[in-house]
């Protein structure tokens, strides 16, 4: 059960998109310099500035109450440390990077997102917040999809079919004799 809540919960974070995974090289060393040269308290603002931002959408906006000097103070500090990051700590990878690859800076604070959420996550009171949703989940429904056998495929010939161990001996009847030896290796 416990397992299951993590993987719900993993699941949710996998809904933030993310263009295209890390390469190797410049880039990558390029979010490494940036997420090492952050302490807790700088990836807990990167992540305020993040909730500000999506706060923005025009589907939340009625939830957010922050001020627009709210906004500006954190849209000051989130430049104050990303041009120290960028120009400061880690401007010979950044240089490196850009020359590899021109999406090189938003590809690297993917991982800097992806870190400073991470901070926000490690809370308890937000982890608590995020299996909230597991009290209405339908956990026999999913336990039963979640136990369910998987189908075994028969190609024995185009157009073959797809039976399930439950149904599987009603489904070798109609198939051919090269499908049910594939069924016998396959169930041994």
């Amino acid at each position: 059960m416990k397992s299951l809540r993590t993987a719900l919960i993993l699941a949710a974070f996998t809904l933030v998109p993310v263009h295209e995974t890390f390469a190797a090289g410049a880039v990558q060393k390029l979010g490494v310099c940036l997420t090492d040269s952050l302490n807790g308290r700088e990836r807990k603002h990167l992540a305020k500035w993040i909730f500000f931002s999506m706060a923005h959408h025009p589907e939340f906006s009625q939830y957010f109450n922050g001020s627009a000097t709210d906004v500006d103070d954190t849209d000051q500090r989130t430049a104050t440390i990303i041009s120290r990051l960028l120009i400061e700590d880690c401007p010979q990878v950044l240089r490196d990077a850009t020359a590899e690859d021109t999406g090189a800076v938003a590809k690297a604070f993917e991982l800097v997102g992806r870190v400073a959420m991470q901070e926000l996550m490690a809370d308890k009171s937000v982890n608590k917040a995020l299996v909230n949703y597991t009290q209405h989940l339908d956990q026999e429904r999913l336990n039963r999809v979640l136990t369910q056998k998987q189908s075994v495929r028969m190609w024995s010939r185009p157009g073959a079919w797809d039976c399930t161990s439950v149904l599987l001996p009603y489904c070798t009847r109609r198939l051919g004799p090269v499908a049910r030896r594939r069924k016998r290796l396959s169930s041994t």
